[in-house]
């Protein structure tokens, strides 16, 4: 963190193009002097937009998700490469879009029988995500909901992929 800055700032060293720490002050060493600012961790646009459409007893239920504008420290890079400063070579663009939910169900039409009604339906939960992030999901917060670690992947699980198949009935 630096005074003046935002909480959410990634504080840490610039790489040269071959991943070196650059000594920005020029004064052969590399001390906290050196550092700068790489990138904010909150994004400037997070959001969510989803329908649901419905004719002939079909029912379909669309929801994509994601955010723009932030960056996140991918410390889990920086562990397997046997690092221990945070460096530009270890922050990466956070954008992504993901397709939270996808619904397709069926109202089978009953008439003359003991059951009421039928539906059968099959959902999927985040079927894909669109990210240039080389992490396991570009959405992290590791540490809690504290805003000073949000924007932090270490050691954070990867977004479940599911699929359900449905039926209920009613009697």
């Amino acid at each position: 963190m630096s005074e003046g800055h935002s909480v959410s700032s990634l504080y840490g060293y610039m790489d040269d193009e071959n991943g070196k720490i650059c000594d920005l002050n020029h004064d052969g060493e590399i001390t906290n002097v050196d550092k700068v600012i790489l990138g904010n961790t909150i994004p400037l646009i997070s959001g969510a937009f989803g329908t649901t459409l419905s004719t002939y007893g079909v029912t379909l239920d669309v929801l994509f998700d994601g955010a723009a504008g932030h960056y996140i420290a991918n410390l889990n890079k920086l562990i397997a490469q046997g690092k221990n400063k945070l460096s530009s070579s270890y922050v990466e663009k956070g954008d992504f879009l993901r397709l939270s939910r996808l619904s397709l169900s069926y109202d089978i039409p009953m008439k003359n029988t003991k059951v009421k009604n039928l539906k059968v339906s099959l959902s999927g939960l985040n079927l894909f995500t669109v990210t240039r992030y080389n992490g396991w999901n570009p959405d992290v917060n590791c540490f809690g909901s504290s805003v000073l670690s949000n924007g932090v992947d270490y050691g954070s699980y990867p977004t479940v992929r599911s699929i359900v198949l449905g039926v209920s009935a009613n009697f």
